[in-house]
């Protein structure tokens, strides 16, 4: 719980009535994805800057273009 209040500490999540359960998990899965690409460019030789690491967490509404998709297939649209 400690890390988790360090690494929102400044952000919009750091408040906890701001930190519902989807929220979260989308700012983790975000950062997951965003680590994974660091990765895989430096595991192919391509030196990143150690910033590109560092992944704050986001508001819903600068995660939501990320989502779209996801949403939109989870609500039954078509996506073809």
């Amino acid at each position: 719980m400690g890390a988790f209040n360090q690494w929102t500490h400044g952000s919009c999540p750091e408040p906890a009535e701001n930190r519902r359960v989807a929220d979260v998990a989308r700012n983790l899965l975000y950062g997951a994805s965003v680590l994974h690409r660091a990765n895989t460019l430096r595991a192919q030789g391509i030196a990143l800057a150690p910033e590109a690491s560092r992944i704050r967490p986001k508001a819903q509404d600068e995660l939501r273009p990320y989502f779209e998709v996801v949403d939109a297939s989870a609500r039954g649209e078509d996506l073809s």
